[in-house]
């Protein structure tokens, strides 16, 4: 799977809630997002998993998909998606980056990758 995740420049607007960001992601929008740390996947395979277990989380299916994805990943890179899989339906996905808005984690864009 290629990295879709391109540098943040564009100012575009946050979305608010985990399920605005899944909507962006399923229509092939970027998605504002932060770098986090892998072990070796793309940032594309880390948030494809994290979007599919929002997606298992909300009701829209994918609860298999989510698992697949999952197991494909490192410990830490589980770790991450779920991390920003929980944390974006708990406190929305704006809140989830303005959580992480410092120097150390670098602002990225994720698209998905069957776009």
């Amino acid at each position: 799977m290629n990295d879709t995740s391109t540098p943040a420049t564009a100012k575009r607007s946050l979305p608010v809630t985990a399920e605005d960001a899944l909507a962006l992601w399923d229509a092939g929008e970027p998605v504002p997002a932060i770098r986090v740390e892998s072990e070796g996947a793309s940032q594309g395979e880390i948030y494809t998993a994290a979007f599919e277990c929002i997606r298992a989380s909300i009701g829209n299916k994918g609860t298999s998909k989510a698992a697949e994805l999952l197991a494909r990943l490192t410990q830490r890179e589980r770790e991450a998606a779920n991390s920003i899989h929980l944390v974006a339906l708990k406190t929305g996905w704006a809140a989830m980056l303005r959580q992480h808005t410092h120097d150390a984690i670098a602002k990225i864009q994720v698209q998905n990758p069957k776009s």
